[in-house]
């Protein structure tokens, strides 16, 4: 009897258990995480499941192409194309109006307003890219700011003041001049600073200098701003004054990671990111290095160029209303804050980033600081053209080979000309 009764009940649990697995709803969730960022997104996910029993979330890794994450883009817009798209993707955020303007994504506000997710909880710039035309098409996630980093050594060993970084133009020519170091022959040992290299991009520095480079209002490329100019012309003036093809040569032997040309004492001073200080501590524990914000010229202003990541509903997923219970999740304030606080990265929910300001260490904080200053890509359906163009030409005048009036007049038409049909 006793056998019997046992029997039946492990046949009505099994039948219980089968129940709510059929009952349950998995959604797919395609991203481009790797490493130490990929397990914890994957424990994230584990986190999600244990406690949302009817909605499952299988992660897909798509190999990354870069810091683009172009692949997994091409991946995606294939697989909206063919009508299989996944519930849920990880998506470049400032990519979102070229691709909410093609229809590829699921408008957010309805399911926004439904469960009362306020705009509010996230950073003012953040949201902007993740919006065209008052519709929320992704969903903010991390971002991250760029500073000054400069090695406490070597400004001590030239007689500058090692705990005093440059905060203009002038005092970062002046600082750059008295940090770099020829050999014999006249060939680089060491060069102070070299505005364009790692996260000295056109955009950075177009921020910085106070020019503009698209009009959102009126959906116009202003390249050709003076401000830009000025700040291509000063960029030229380190092409010439250290030569470019000798810049170019000392480049070349740059290394990454432990190898990292600030680490190695190649470079005195770099534009780089809030990564790099996670980077330091695992590749250059010894270093002693400050961060401060970007010097710019007097007519110019303190800025920083933020990017960063969100999630999006492509259109066609099977499982909308469960993918946006995933989606703010994961990109509210305890999802960036599970992540934030296992990375790198700065998270774009405001309350998130106040729970990390309370364990913050003094550089971690200046980054976060930055936030005030901080400015995401123009809004545009032609962002990625755009940022494509800007490189090129930025490449070009750094190179000589065209000058900033030339450069920017072509940018100009270039992205004016494929904007005409959004129009």
């Amino acid at each position: 009897m006793r056998k019997s009764v046992f029997a039946c009940c492990v046949v009505v649990l099994a039948t219980l258990m089968l129940a709510g697995s059929v009952g349950a709803t998995t959604i797919s969730f395609w991203h481009n995480f790797g490493g130490l960022e990929k397990e914890v997104v994957d424990s994230m996910i584990e986190t999600w499941n244990r406690a949302n029993p009817d909605i499952q979330v299988e992660g897909t890794y798509v190999s990354a192409q870069g810091r683009g994450g172009l692949v997994l883009q091409e991946k995606l817009l294939t697989a909206i194309a063919g009508g299989t798209p996944p519930d849920v993707a990880y998506f470049n955020r400032h990519s979102t109006a070229s691709w909410a303007v093609r229809d590829s994504f699921v408008s957010l506000n309805s399911y926004m307003e439904a469960s009362g997710l306020n705009s509010d909880d996230y950073l003012p710039f953040a949201l902007k890219e993740s919006t065209w035309k008052g519709n929320v098409y992704s969903l903010p996630f991390n971002t991250d700011t760029r500073g000054l980093f400069w090695n406490k050594e070597m400004f001590a060993e030239v007689g500058l003041d090692p705990e005093t970084p440059p905060t203009n133009i002038e005092q970062l020519d002046l600082y750059a001049e008295k940090l770099t170091k020829l050999d014999a022959r006249g060939r680089l040992e060491r060069i102070g600073f070299v505005p364009w290299r790692a996260q000295g991009l056109f955009y950075t520095w177009a921020l910085s200098f106070g020019g503009q480079v698209y009009d959102e209002v009126n959906q116009k490329c202003t390249a050709t701003d003076p401000k830009i100019i000025e700040m291509l012309h000063w960029m030229q003036s380190y092409s010439k004054k250290y030569d470019i093809s000798k810049i170019d040569t000392f480049s070349s032997a740059f290394g990454a990671q432990e190898q990292n040309p600030l680490y190695t004492g190649q470079v005195a001073m770099e534009i780089n990111g809030v990564w790099e200080l996670a980077s330091i501590e695992r590749y250059a524990p010894n270093l002693q290095f400050g961060v401060s914000h970007i010097p710019y010229p007097h007519s110019g202003r303190n800025a920083t160029y933020s990017g960063g990541w969100s999630v999006v509903i492509p259109r066609g997923a099977k499982h909308p209303e469960e993918a946006f219970e995933f989606a703010r999740w994961f990109a509210g304030e305890e999802g960036q804050y599970i992540y934030c606080s296992n990375t790198s990265s700065i998270p774009t929910n405001v309350g998130t980033i106040e729970r990390l300001q309370e364990t913050a260490t003094p550089n971690w904080q200046m980054f976060l600081d930055l936030l005030s200053v901080a400015s995401g890509r123009p809004v545009t359906p032609e962002i990625d053209l755009l940022k494509q163009e800007d490189a090129i030409n930025y490449d070009l005048v750094i190179h000589l080979k065209k000058t900033p009036e030339q450069a920017m007049a072509d940018l100009e038409a270039k992205v004016n000309k494929a904007m005409e049909r959004w129009k």
